[in-house]
């Protein structure tokens, strides 16, 4: 029997038409059940079926999977619209100066035009809040107030990567990666961080100062206190 007898006999077109109906009603007229399994495919042939079956169905899963990934790298490359430019690509700091934020934003005003430039750069300020706000859910809070420099290298590596995956997929996609040293995505995280561990420090020493500026003021009301005393009592003493 043909793949296409069995196919055809397993999955009918027309269920009211199929070979097993019409058999089984030829052997209910006739009283001939045995004619019915005569008529049917065989053990072997269902399993050669279904084994042809699976062989296909694998082949096509690993075809699907073949053009999926192609079709993504397509989708991913579609998404570098953006014209790479010099200024873009390299590191600021090769010329012996550090980095300002007139490089990030000239070299963001490079790639396109000034609403698409604006837009760009407002979406990596939130992507460094964010990033930066991920990371510092993971550190020990006394490591909060610690500059960048001193985080730990697994947590650093976990939070650019991270940014530079959200620079990637954004729409038109920003290919932070491609730049020299990173010096884009570098500027922006460890500056956002060191700016907001130096704000948590500053808020403590302002804590600090403030209990102590309290415990001070109270020392001293204490000791006004005992001193416009002390002439009341006399009073009372030289009286008796």
């Amino acid at each position: 029997m043909t793949i296409e007898k069995l196919a055809g006999y397993l999955f009918p077109p027309n269920p009211s038409n199929s070979i097993g109906e019409r058999n089984m009603q030829q052997a209910e007229h006739h009283g001939q059940h045995s004619s019915v399994e005569s008529q049917g495919p065989s053990k072997e042939d269902v399993l050669a079926y279904l084994e042809d079956r699976v062989h296909m169905l694998s082949r096509l899963s690993v075809e699907y999977n073949n053009s999926a990934a192609v079709e993504q790298d397509q989708v991913v490359s579609s998404r570098i619209t953006l014209p790479l430019t010099p200024i873009f690509l390299n590191d600021p700091r090769r010329t012996g100066r550090s980095i300002r934020k007139k490089d990030i934003r000239d070299a963001i005003k490079s790639l396109s035009n000034h609403r698409v430039a604006k837009d760009i750069y407002t979406f990596l300020r939130h992507c460094t809040t964010t990033a930066v706000a991920r990371m510092t859910t993971l550190v020990a809070a006394s490591y909060v107030l610690l500059p960048w420099e001193l985080q730990d290298e697994g947590l650093r590596i976990y939070t650019m990567t991270w940014f530079l995956v959200a620079a990637r997929v954004h729409h038109p996609s920003i290919p932070l990666d491609r730049c020299q040293n990173l010096w884009i995505s570098s500027y922006l995280v460890t500056n956002e961080w060191n700016r907001a561990a130096a704000q948590e420090r500053n808020k403590i020493e302002r804590r600090s100062l403030r209990a102590h500026y309290v415990a001070a003021s109270g020392s001293t009301n204490t000791s006004r206190s005992t001193r416009n005393d002390a002439p009341i009592m006399t009073a009372e003493r030289s009286n008796r």
